[in-house]
Formats: C-alpha cells, structure tokens, sequence
C-alpha cells in the first residue's frame, strides 16, 4: 500500500498534535515545577524571617547582658577600691598602734628603771 496524500497529511496532523501534547505536558510539568519553586521559597522565607527574628533577639539579649555585666564589673572596681582603701586604713592603725606600743614600752622601761 502506498501513501496517499491523504494519508500523508493525516500523519502531519497526528505528528503535529503529538508535539502539541508534548509541548503541552512539558508547560504543565514547567508550571508544576514553578509552584514547587514557589513553595519553596515562602518557605525559605519564612525561615529566613524567623532566623532574622532570632538574631535581632539576641543582639537585644547580648545589649541586655552587656549592661548587666558592665553594672557588675563597676560593683567589683568599687568593691576592690573599698578593699584597697580598707587595707591602707589597716595598715595605718597597725603602724600607730606599734609606734603607741613602743611608746608605752619605752616609758614603762624608764619607769621601771627609775624605780630600780
């Protein structure tokens, strides 16, 4: 059996539809693919929000704490001056307390030598 022009033109058409179809199959996977796209990033989005939101929290927390930790550091440093204050003030009534004794001593010994 030969090919007929008629026949011919048919398979055109059916060649044609088929690449219709294909074309077709490949817009809707495309399509299919772009909402999979987009799903993906909203909920790349989300994330990255969400990750943004936790970093603003911890810079306030760290600005929080730093604070703390500055009030605390200014404690110590007067703490440790009052210490140091303390000390020279201890070491100052030591002294005057030796140069009394020694005082007391001498005048005890030339009393008693006086006596003797």
């Amino acid at each position: 059996m030969t090919f007929s022009e008629g026949n011919y033109e048919e398979m055109e058409i059916m060649d044609e539809e088929e690449e219709i179809e294909n074309s077709r199959l490949r817009v809707v996977g495309i399509e299919d693919l772009l909402e999979v796209e987009k799903k993906s990033s909203a909920e790349l989005q989300k994330e990255l929000d969400t990750a943004r939101e936790r970093e603003e929290q911890t810079i306030l927390y760290n600005a929080e704490y730093a604070e703390e930790y500055e009030a605390l550091i200014s404690q110590y440093e007067d703490q440790l001056d009052d210490n140091v204050k303390l000390s020279l003030k201890h070491d100052e009534v030591k002294k005057q307390v030796e140069e009394k004794t020694t005082t007391i001593l001498s005048r005890d010994l030339a009393l008693n030598q006086g006596t003797c």
